[in-house]
């Protein structure tokens, strides 16, 4: 998938066992975190770039459910 991208991003996070970076977040949810924080901006990015607001997303987002 990386070769054919036009972006790689590389997450670190903290694993379960990895005791030489202590982390608040329990049982590898830093990683979790991260990703959610990377998609809500990456959402941004797009709604910026098109236009689209808030509103046009949340009746987009009704729609899927």
């Amino acid at each position: 998938m990386a070769d054919i991208s036009g972006c790689v991003l590389v997450m670190h996070s903290r694993s379960d066992t990895d005791s030489t970076r202590p982390s608040v977040n329990l049982m590898g949810n830093g990683y979790l975190h991260q990703l959610n924080l990377l998609v809500d901006l990456v959402i941004a990015g797009i709604m910026e770039k098109t236009g689209i607001t808030e509103e046009q997303m949340l009746d987009l987002h009704a729609n899927l459910e």
